[in-house]
């Protein structure tokens, strides 16, 4: 199972509200879960900071999932 930070558009009220969360995805590369709350973007020293949003950054290259892409 491999991971990473993606965009996700969730339906709120009358409006879609959207974060950054953990998306897990299983051996053929289909997203099978995502962590419960967006992430943030927290580390041990400024330079570890940089490089976790870095990473996070990255998730603006992918297309926004949605609740539908977790379905079977």
């Amino acid at each position: 199972m491999t991971w990473n930070y993606r965009i996700v558009a969730i339906p709120w009220e009358d409006e879609t509200e959207y974060a950054i969360y953990e998306v897990y995805y299983d051996d053929d590369g289909k997203p099978i879960a995502r962590t419960e709350q967006p992430v943030g973007c927290i580390a041990a020293d400024i330079r570890e900071l940089a490089q976790e949003f870095k990473y996070m950054s990255l998730a603006f290259t992918e297309p926004v999932l949605h609740e539908e892409d977790f379905r079977s």
